[in-house]
Parts: structure tokens; sequence; C-alpha cells
């Protein structure tokens, strides 16, 4: 499958050997307003665009290839540095302005017995770093003479940058999807391994407690008695004769 996003030198990607994808990945973009009123009724005007925020998670783990720790460090290396890349999914930028990381959080951190990560969540929060690569202003000029020659001035006109949608990529939910099972998966073959090691630990033990009492020497039998031959008392038969 290979990869399916880009965010600078950082890659999610799902292969025969590693899986570093997704998942809840959501984008959201909204405005500042200011209330107005008119002949007794209020309503909404818009001052300016909010900077469009994106979010997600990023599920590490070692069984499906991951260097989890290394893998997380990272993230949070980027987050303090403040990095700012375009995102592109599936080659194509997700939209026309770069994306500045502002948060890495890591949670559910799984250690082995000798404190190597093992798993672990990280929550990374990227909002819009710079503008719209699509805004354009152009300014306009004045027509006419002054107000004693009855001329009229006209206002610069001015195009404001468009509103982003907010929108989900279809591949990215179905990648966040088969990840989320992928995870799921490798979880329940963990549980299937150890109830497997734990039968096999104990046949092994019953194993060795057979072999032992086959070993136990049985108890001798007891030996046959031997009676005295009779001897002939050949001197009373003598004195008898």
């Amino acid at each position: 499958m290979g990869q399916i996003a880009k965010w600078g030198d950082l890659t999610f990607l799902v292969t025969a050997n590693v899986i570093h994808s997704f998942t809840n990945f959501t984008i959201k973009n909204s405005c500042n307003t200011e209330t107005k009123n008119c002949q007794g009724q209020d309503y909404l005007t818009k001052k300016s665009i909010k900077p469009a925020e994106v979010s997600f998670n990023v599920p590490l783990n070692a069984f499906t290839g991951c260097n989890v720790e290394q893998s997380a460090k990272n993230y949070l290396y980027a987050a303090r540095a403040g990095r700012c890349h375009y995102i592109y999914i599936g080659g194509t930028k997700l939209l026309p302005f770069q994306f500045r990381l502002t948060e890495t959080s890591i949670s559910d951190l799984v250690l082995s017995p000798t404190g190597k990560w093992i798993s672990c969540t990280v929550k990374l929060t990227m909002k819009q770093g710079t503008q719209d690569d699509s805004s354009v202003t152009t300014g306009g000029g004045s027509s006419g003479g002054g107000s004693s020659g009855g001329g009229s001035s006209s206002p610069p006109k001015k195009t404001t940058a468009k509103k982003p949608t907010t929108k989900k990529t279809s591949a990215v939910s179905v990648v966040g999807a088969v990840v989320g099972a992928v995870v799921a998966a490798v979880s329940t073959v963990k549980k299937v391994v150890s109830v497997v090691s734990t039968v096999s630990n104990a046949i092994k033990t019953a194993a060795a407690v057979v072999n032992k009492a086959k070993t136990v020497s049985k108890p001798a039998a007891p030996k046959p008695v031997v009676k005295p031959a009779r001897v002939q008392n050949t001197k009373i038969k003598r004195m008898a004769k």
C-alpha cells in the first residue's frame, strides 16, 4: 500500500512490514463574527477567518513494525520546534496552506519489563501556519474628478480569502478503519498467545509430574522362604540296626 500521508519529513505508511498510520482525523475551520442590530433584529457578520485546525491520533505499536520510542519523541521535538509544513494525503496537498504543529501528547504508554516502549498513542494538533495560497488582494482606483466637478469616488475593491470548508478524505477514513482493525487484531493475538503459553506451561508441568512418577522404584517382591533340606540321621539308623 505504501505511503498514505506526509507532513514534512514525517511519513505515514502501511506496508507488509510496517503500519504507521493515524485515526480520528479531523479538520476544523471557523470564522470570527460580530453581532449587529437592525430594527431590533440581531444578526452576525463575519470579521475574519480563524486558522484552520487539524487533529488526529497516531497509534504506535512494536508488533506492527514501529520504533515506538523514537517515533513518539520525534513528534515531541517537532512540536517544541513549532515546525510548519504542508500536509499531503495520497500525494495531494490537503489544503492550500501549511500547518504548524502546536501540540503533541502521548498516552496509553506500555513498557516491557526491561523498559522498552511497546506501544502508545500520540495525539497531534496542527493549526494553519501560513496565509492561504489562493488568497488574492487587488486594489481599485478612483474615477472622476473632485467634489467641485461633480465626480464620484469608488472605494477600492478587495477580494477576501475564501473560507475553507470542512472536509474529510474518504481514503483517510478507510485507512483509519483498517489501522484500527489491525491494532485490535494485534491485541487479540497477544491475548491468544498469552493463553496458549499458559496452557503449554501447564501441559509441560503435568508431563513432568507423570514422568517423575514413572521413575519411582517399585517395591521389591518378598524373597521366597527356603526350607532347610532334611538331613538323614545315618547314625541313628545304624544304632537301630
